[in-house]
Formats: C-alpha cells, structure tokens, sequence
C-alpha cells in the first residue's frame, strides 16, 4: 500500500487546523448592551489574560476600507461580542475583519507590554495610530513575516509601548481563520510561560522521536509495512 508522504502531512494539518476552529463557538455580531467605549485597564499581574471581550469590531463590509478609513470611523461603526473568544469561523471571500482595543494605563509613564495572537494565521496585521493622524503598521502571520516588527514564537507576538491614558490599537486579520484568541503579557510573565512551554514541546517531541526510532528497530528486524508507515505518521506530526 503506497503512502504519500506529503498528502499525510497535509492532511494531519488541514485537521489541526479545522479541529481548532470548531473548538470554538461561532458567533454572530451580537451587541454587549453597553454605550460606554470598552476599556481594559492594564493590572499589575498581566498574565495571558484574554481581551476578546473588549474587542470592537467594524461592522461595516471591509472590502476595499483602507486603513485611514476605518481609523477615522466613529464608535457607532464598531460593535463588541460578549465572549472572550470571538469566532466568525472561517470564509474564502477574500475579505479582512476589522477590531479595534482600547488600552488605560494608570501609570504615570509608558509601559512595555506583548500582545499574542494565539490562533495561527495567515495574516494578521496591527495599525498604532500616531500623532497628526499617522499610522504604524505591523505585519504579521505565515505568509508576511517581518522578524524586526514583532517577535518570533509559535503565534504572532507583537510588542506594545502603552503611554500613560487611554490608546486605541486597531487589528485586521485575513479571511481564512478569523478566531480572535488575543492575550496581553507582562515580560517576566510572557519569558515564564515561553520557558515552560518550551519544556512542555521538548518533551513532546522527545518521546515522539523515541517512538520513531522504537518502531524503526522493530522494523529492521520484523520487515513488516505498517512499522514503517507508522514512522511515517510520526515523521508527518513532528514536521
């Protein structure tokens, strides 16, 4: 029974990916029943928390707003979703969605803070508003990398300069996977999680290659197929 490498690997990703989306309830734009602006003021312990809840989406069709447009929109364009995880599933119509956030920080000078899209993605772009109307954008996600604009993990990574008040960031991200699992990190916090999840995937694999090689000396002696194609599905998963 021939197996195709390749087609084994990319099927074992088509599944992780699609298994990660339907973990999460799809939703539709439901309003929080709140007029004031959603604020998250920064705590002292900044630990992974999720900020999905005081996410605001655009909710006018994004095809063709260029990004001064959506800027310049006023709040009655943008609507929140109560739910720490908002999910819109995934399209192909070729479309961006559109959030915006509001960070206060009570100090009375900047702080450094790192924001974390936790759900792998195709693109995933982050616009800072500046002075005189401005914008910086940072790219990120699979296919558009910019290693000197955020930092390198298994999820995008980008690195925020809070000013004391209130700021306004503004997201988009592409059509393909439009889960937004956001997460705000101090950086001893953030440096304690990577550590021990790098730990936790070493580990992993560790026993992943043990059980390759395991089944590569049973083969050598045995000769029988479903030895090798097991290595294999291995192989494919730790690829």
């Amino acid at each position: 029974m021939p197996v195709n490498l390749k087609s084994l690997i990319k099927a074992t990703a088509s599944l992780a990916v699609f298994l990660l989306v339907m973990s999460h309830p799809r939703l539709e734009a439901v309003p929080t029943g709140s007029a004031e602006p959603l604020v998250f003021t920064l705590p002292s312990d900044l630990n992974g928390i999720k900020i999905g809840r005081f996410l605001e989406f655009y909710r006018a069709d994004p095809t063709n707003m260029g990004i001064q447009q959506v800027l310049s929109a006023s709040d009655s364009h943008f609507q929140a979703l109560d739910t720490d995880v908002p999910n819109f599933g995934t399209s192909l119509n070729g479309k961006w969605k559109w959030a915006r956030f509001r960070l206060h920080n009570p100090k009375e000078l900047s702080q450094i803070i790192f924001l974390q899209n936790f759900v792998p993605s195709y693109r995933f772009d982050l616009i800072v508003p500046q002075e005189h109307g401005d914008y910086q954008l940072r790219k990120g996600g699979i296919r558009q990398p910019e290693p000197a604009q955020f930092i390198r993990t298994r999820f995008d990574m980008f690195r925020l300069e809070v000013p004391p008040g209130t700021s306004t960031w503004y997201i988009r991200q592409d059509y393909a996977t439009q889960v937004f699992d956001l997460r705000l990190w101090h950086t001893e916090e953030f440096i304690n999680h990577h550590l021990a999840e790098f730990m936790f995937l070493g580990a992993m694999f560790g026993i992943l290659i043990a059980m390759i090689v395991y089944n590569l000396v049973i083969f050598t002696y045995t000769r029988r197929d479903y030895y090798i194609y097991y290595c294999l599905y291995l192989i494919g998963y730790v690829l």
